[in-house]
């Protein structure tokens, strides 16, 4: 089958994560087809995915040969206050993809978290047993065993992944600025620029340690599992692992601000997120052909810079 034959749904397509497939794969010539819960150019429906009953309609409606299942509740603290709001979107909504699939012998593509594991250890490879210690974790990972039942599909693990400042981002980033919280962990590094240069300190874990993902890389990798067909767990994030505080320092060099502005933090919400959530990218990187200095930390805040 051609890429101008093949259908491609994606959940949560306004996204950052969601749109970057959706232009991505437009180009490449698939007959792509959105869905968000918000309005933007890189959806064709509103819907929420937490109503199974429309959800499984539009998949009848488009039925596609891929899913790419995006959309969540992805904030902790997000997932630990709503428990139950959180579950009917980032979980039902899988079951109702996976039972779609089951019946109709279409691939999905689901993107997950580095959170499923405890950060107990670091160095998490594809086949470590994941151990959530938070809700979004816990949800995320009930959703990839539901995935795993069908033969066809591919399970993206990533993290704070960064991409180009949307116009709706910037709306957003002015507003986070404004407060002492950043809620969109996307807009990280450009949260940490504008703090910095409004002169204010920014207390930052020196603790918690993940890997900054370039959201190319993400559209790469999900590129490379279409055409080739794989499955399986893929650990699709950047190259290098570094904690929030140092990875602000990194920042703050890049752009000569004001490094001592920059404070370690203890205390925020370190009883719920992971400590090191090191991940091991070789088998990915071999499998997808990916160059690890072409997604180092040094050429994610290059193209920061580029971005700004």
């Amino acid at each position: 089958m051609s890429n101008k034959t093949k259908k491609i749904f994606i959940t949560g397509s306004a996204g950052l994560i969601g749109s970057s497939f959706y232009v991505d794969l437009k180009k490449k010539g698939f007959l792509v087809y959105g869905i968000d819960c918000l309005e933007s150019s890189t959806i064709d429906s509103i819907l929420d995915i937490s109503n199974r009953k429309n959800l499984k309609v539009k998949l009848h409606e488009i039925n596609p040969d891929i899913i790419i299942h995006v959309a969540a509740i992805k904030g902790l603290c997000d997932c630990e206050n709503n428990r139950l709001r959180a579950w009917d979107v980032n979980v039902g909504s899988t079951a109702e993809i996976v039972q779609y699939a089951h019946i109709n012998n279409t691939k999905i593509i689901y993107i997950s978290s580095d959170v499923v594991f405890d950060g107990k250890l670091g160095d998490y490879k594809e086949t470590d047993l994941p151990n959530p210690i938070n809700w979004y974790g816990t949800i995320k990972y009930h959703s990839e065993l539901l995935v795993n039942e069908v033969t066809n599909s591919a399970i993206c693990r990533t993290a704070l992944v960064v991409g180009k400042l949307r116009e709706k981002d910037k709306d957003q980033l002015n507003i986070e600025l404004k407060s002492k919280t950043l809620d969109n962990q996307s807009l990280l590094p450009y949260f940490i620029i504008g703090k910095l240069k409004q002169k204010e300190r920014l207390n930052l874990s020196s603790e918690t340690v993940s890997s900054p993902t370039d959201v190319d890389l993400l559209v790469l990798a999900v590129a490379k599992i279409i055409d080739k067909d794989f499955s399986g767990i893929f650990h699709c994030t950047g190259s290098e692992s570094i904690s929030r505080f140092d990875f602000a320092l990194r920042i703050a060099e890049k752009f000569n601000l004001d490094k001592l502005l920059i404070q370690k933090d203890l205390s925020s919400d370190l009883s719920i997120r992971p400590k090191n959530l090191n991940m091991n990218i070789k088998d990915t990187y071999s499998k997808l052909e990916l160059i690890p200095s072409d997604w180092d930390i040094e050429k994610l805040i290059i193209k920061i810079s580029n971005n700004i």
